[in-house]
């Protein structure tokens, strides 16, 4: 190989090195969002017996596939009814 071929393969690893360690640096961090740190809904497992119930039931441990659209909004209060 020519000085000029080893220089160019030197400068190649050097930019892949580079690059892996900036993709390091810079990937979000793998911290859950707060609405999820703090959810105390149950899961649905694989695999788990899913259950039918008819009529008003209270189900402890109930397997739930979808639970909506979970966000965090602020509550404000109104002052109504003041005469």
């Amino acid at each position: 190989m020519t000085p000029i071929e080893w220089g160019m393969l030197i400068a190649t690893i050097i930019a892949l090195v580079a690059s892996v360690a900036m993709m390091f640096l810079m990937k979000p961090s793998q911290q859950p969002k707060e609405a999820e740190q703090k959810s105390d809904r149950p899961d649905a497992k694989e695999g788990a017996i899913i259950g039918v119930a008819f009529g008003r039931v209270k189900i402890k441990d109930a397997a739930v596939v979808w639970y909506g659209d979970v966000k965090l909004e602020p509550i404000y209060s109104t002052a109504s009814g003041k005469k």
